[in-house]
C-alpha cells in the first residue's frame, strides 16, 4: 500500500497493517528520543591540572584520589595527598640547600623538616577542587589544588 497523507485503506486488513506500521513508528521515535541524554556534564579539565600555577606569593601543590568508600573520602584522601605532596616539597627544598654545606647531619635535617613542614601546612589554603567524572584524565579522580603563602 501507498503512505499518503489522506490514505484510507482499501479492505480491514490493510487497515490493520496502515495500524501496525504507525504504531512501530511511533515506538522507534519514542524510543529513540529516550536514550538521548537531556544533559552532558561537559565538565572541562581546569589549567592547573597538566600547568601548575607559578606565584611570587604561593607554592601551589595538586593532591588527588580516586574512588573511595564515600565522595567525603575521596576529598580527604585528596587533600591528605596534597600535603604530603607539600612537605616532600620543602622536604627537597631544604635539603638541596643543607646537602652542598652539611651532608653530615641529615637527623637534624629531618627534625628541621618536620617542624618547619608542619608550620607550612597549618598555612596550606585549598584553592579549587576538581572531580574527573568522565574519567579525562585516564580514571575517575578527585584533585584538589592547595595553596601555601611563601612567606
Amino acid at each position: 500500500g501507498q503512505l499518503l497523507l489522506g490514505y484510507l485503506p482499501e479492505s480491514k486488513l490493510e487497515a490493520m497493517q496502515f495500524k501496525i506500521h504507525q504504531c512501530a513508528v511511533l515506538l522507534v521515535v519514542v524510543l529513540y528520543g529516550c536514550c538521548i541524554p537531556f544533559s552532558v556534564d561537559y565538565n572541562p579539565v581546569p589549567k592547573w591540572i597538566y600547568h601548575i600555577p607559578q606565584s611570587n606569593e604561593y607554592m601551589y601543590i595538586i593532591g588527588s584520589a580516586g574512588k573511595s568508600i564515600s565522595h567525603e573520602d575521596a576529598i580527604a584522601k585528596a587533600r591528605n595527598n596534597a600535603i604530603e605532596n607539600i612537605s616532600r616539597a620543602i622536604f627537597y627544598k631544604m635539603y638541596s640547600r643543607v646537602q652542598e654545606t652539611d651532608t653530615q647531619n641529615y637527623t637534624r635535617l629531618r627534625e628541621k623538616h618536620q617542624a618547619y613542614s608542619n608550620s607550612v601546612i597549618k598555612r596550606a589554603i585549598q584553592d579549587d577542587m576538581w572531580i574527573d567524572h568522565e574519567g579525562i584524565t585516564g580514571e575517575y579522580q578527585i584533585y584538589i589544588l592547595m595553596k601555601v603563602p611563601k612567606k
